[in-house]
């Protein structure tokens, strides 16, 4: 086999886990076709399948071994090679490698950028292929995409495995971030969705102090650029300048993602959390007083070892009196390696899944609550994806693929397309809009 021969090789992908994971996959669909082979979203056709993987939970981990061994029967198809990319590689391989079997090449994610070379050296070739780590090809709709400004973390939470996978926080250099940003907005993304596992310490390992606002003054400055979204401010580190900068920049979405984990100061301590209940309580009642309008997301851990019914009871009582307007709730999950699993007690299965089910129950109502009051008010809203009959539409109070939607019954609507809609009736957690003309 030659370069030219492997070229014509197919390449389907699966993506699994966060944001960043999505960045990285998008960067190496880049690399792969700028080399010139073809992309498939058919695994029947593909001759690689390339699966990018999440180690973060046992759940996510088992969900990628039993990707992989869903694509054994195509070897006797198509199907060559199978790659596996993302989280899994960084995971202590040795306590997965029997669910690795049928697995031909493992990259771990500081090799990503040469993934070209990683696919070459498969065949026994080799190619001098050269990718420049900015470009990207969205697997999002083009009008939005999620914009990874630093990965890692050093926070070590005593639940969390991501430090041990992913290592200390290394924040993406500015110039690099301003060059993506750039190349982004010229291909027609209008929204980026800031992640990282903290975005708030952003450029403290390499300029010695936090840069987050600097960034977003240079990003909300490039034309084509239209909104810019905060996810996973950890609210120990949200200053009064963080907030004046959401208030006062007219480009920067009134929404923030803070996740809490809990309000239990007792918990909060065990779990590693720098922040506390007085704190937390503080924050909230400043962004509602500086911006009425924000809206607040945030994540809770349910049965952390220890957690009492008095610790669960104050979540329920905080959720009920703050009423934030999206949360998502998860049990806790046992990992080994981390602090937590040896505390005790450990909270049973069943109780963590009653203690998750009674908390969702509770902010259900509240969601209810919150999008009555919205009905028959007017909203700027994107189109993001659409159909002959439908269209599924987001706020700037709605963050793309994980919170609620908006659904118009107007069909073939341009993608990316903005309209104002008007709020008419509520579905679940979404809401059903009519077109303003």
């Amino acid at each position: 086999m030659n370069i030219n021969t492997l070229r014509k090789k197919k390449i389907g992908f699966v993506s699994l886990g966060c944001g960043k994971n999505i960045v990285e996959l998008e960067k190496m669909i880049s690399a792969i076709k700028e080399f010139g082979m073809e992309i498939t979203n058919d695994p029947s056709q593909a001759n690689i399948m390339l699966i990018n993987s999440c180690a973060f939970l046992g759940i996510t981990r088992k969900e990628g071994f039993d990707i992989i061994k869903e694509f054994q029967p195509l070897r006797e198809h198509n199907l060559e090679k199978v790659i596996v990319t993302g989280c899994l590689p960084n995971y202590k391989l040795q306590d997965i490698s029997a669910d690795l079997q049928g697995v031909d090449l493992i990259v771990t994610q500081d090799r990503n950028i040469n993934i070209v070379q990683e696919i070459a050296s498969l065949y026994g070739l080799s190619t001098k292929c050269q990718y420049d780590g900015i470009s990207r090809v969205l697997t999002t709709p083009q009008h939005y995409a999620y914009f990874r400004i630093a990965d890692g973390c050093n926070n070590f939470c005593s639940y969390c495995t991501i430090p041990y996978i992913t290592g200390r926080y290394k924040s993406v250099p500015m110039d690099r971030l301003i060059a993506e940003a750039k190349l982004l907005a010229q291909k027609g993304t209008k929204e980026l969705i800031f992640v990282a596992q903290d975005i708030t310490t952003y450029g403290i390992d390499i300029y010695g102090e936090s840069r987050l606002i600097e960034l977003i003054h240079n990003i909300s400055g490039i034309d084509g650029i239209e909104r810019i979204r905060l996810v996973y401010c950890y609210p120990e580190h949200i200053t009064d300048e963080l907030i004046n900068e959401i208030k006062t920049n007219p480009k920067v979405c009134h929404y923030i993602d803070i996740p809490l984990q809990h309000i239990s100061n007792t918990i909060l301590k065990k779990m590693n959390r720098q922040n506390t209940y007085e704190n937390t309580i503080r924050l909230i009642n400043k962004f509602r007083t500086e911006i009425p309008d924000m809206t607040i997301r945030s994540t809770f851990i349910l049965g952390f070892p220890t957690e009492t019914e008095a610790d669960f009871q104050l979540l329920c009582d905080f959720v009920r009196e703050y009423k934030l307007n999206q949360l998502g709730f998860f049990a806790y999950s046992r990992e080994k390696g981390t602090p937590a699993y040896n505390l005790k007690p450990q909270i049973s299965q069943k109780v963590k899944e009653q203690r998750v089910q009674e908390l969702a129950n509770i902010q259900y109502q509240i969601v209810q609550e919150h999008n009555q009051s919205l009905l028959g008010k007017i909203f700027t809203a994107v189109v993001d994806f659409t159909s002959d009959k439908e269209s599924q539409l987001h706020c700037d109070f709605q963050m793309p693929e994980s919170d609620n939607c908006v659904y118009v019954r107007v069909g073939n609507l341009p993608i990316g397309s903005q309209h104002k809609v008007k709020l008419v009736a509520i579905d679940g957690y979404d809401f059903i809009g009519e077109i303003v003309i």
